[in-house]
């Protein structure tokens, strides 16, 4: 039996009919149906045996492969306006912004440390009255220290009162698309792993 009759008799093609397009294949119906066919048609044999689980094991790493592609397919990044639509309320866009510009200002602490530290070291190395400067230098490192206490707890608090509030939206907006599905998607899907 030569290649093409094996492959005729595997897939279920009649002698004089066009080959069914590869598509076609991928999809065959797997099961009684199908095993049915080929007992009809004597394909049960010990030679077609091979026949069929070699072209079997080809349709299952067909199917392999297009997952394979399907899960290498990213998805589109959100936009800005998609990620900040969970912030509802003016007021958590408030908190939102606060919290960014207190994180700016909290990010000027460093170059103003920088700053004070070259010229405390100059100050100090320099003093003729001794204790007068060095009383002026510790209070302003005690001035920025407040000040970077301050700016940090406003960009914490806000930033974590703002986070709080849109997690609780995107879980509301998250069950209720879970709620308007099918039953058939949970089915397919599962559920412990989406809740």
């Amino acid at each position: 039996m030569n290649e093409q009759e094996r492959v005729r008799v595997a897939t279920g093609q009649q002698p004089n009919h066009r080959p069914r397009p590869r598509d076609a294949l991928v999809k065959a119906p797997v099961g009684r149906p199908h095993q049915q066919q080929q007992r009809q048609r004597g394909t049960r044999g010990s030679n077609n045996d091979s026949v069929t689980a070699s072209t079997s094991s080809s349709r299952s790493r067909e199917k392999k492969d297009n997952s394979a592609d399907k899960s290498k397919e990213t998805l589109p990044m959100a936009s800005f306006s998609e990620l900040f639509s969970f912030f509802e309320t003016r007021t958590n866009k408030l908190l939102f912004a606060l919290g960014c510009f207190a994180g700016v200002l909290n990010g000027l602490v460093y170059p103003i440390l920088a700053y004070l530290f070259s010229n405390s070291f100059s100050d100090l190395g320099g003093a003729a009255d001794g204790m007068a400067s060095i009383r002026n230098v510790a209070f302003q490192f005690l001035v920025v220290g407040a000040y970077a206490f301050a700016v940090a707890t406003v960009q914490t608090s806000c930033l974590e009162v703002a986070a709080s509030r849109a997690t609780l939206n995107f879980r509301k907006r998250w069950f209720a698309a879970l709620l308007r599905q099918d039953c058939a998607f949970f089915d397919l899907h599962d559920v412990s792993g989406l809740a």
